[in-house]
């Protein structure tokens, strides 16, 4: 279940960065028919935003996996522990 939430998180963040240099793409072609500097800073300002915003996303997924693996981690400690001394582990 884990693996496939995680795996499902990064396809939408891959589909929404794909949208998002898209949308770039055009409306810097769309603001370069305008002048050809505005067309830069569009293009340069829309990939900056796009890489940020697909980082903290990426950043984000990871550090849900990082505290799903720590639970995970813990838990099994934890029924490890109870069979050592003798107690039955939780379900």
């Amino acid at each position: 279940m884990r693996d496939f939430l995680v795996r499902s998180l990064n396809t939408i963040i891959w589909l929404v960065f794909s949208f998002m240099v898209i949308g770039t793409l055009v409306g810097a072609t769309l603001a370069f028919f305008e002048a050809a500097i505005l067309g830069v800073i569009v293009l340069l300002a829309g990939l900056v935003a796009s890489v940020f915003v697909a980082g903290t996303c990426f950043l984000a997924t990871g550090l849900y996996e990082l505290s799903l693996g720590i639970y995970n981690n813990t838990t099994r400690t934890a029924n490890a522990l109870e069979i050592l001394a003798g107690a039955p582990p939780d379900a």
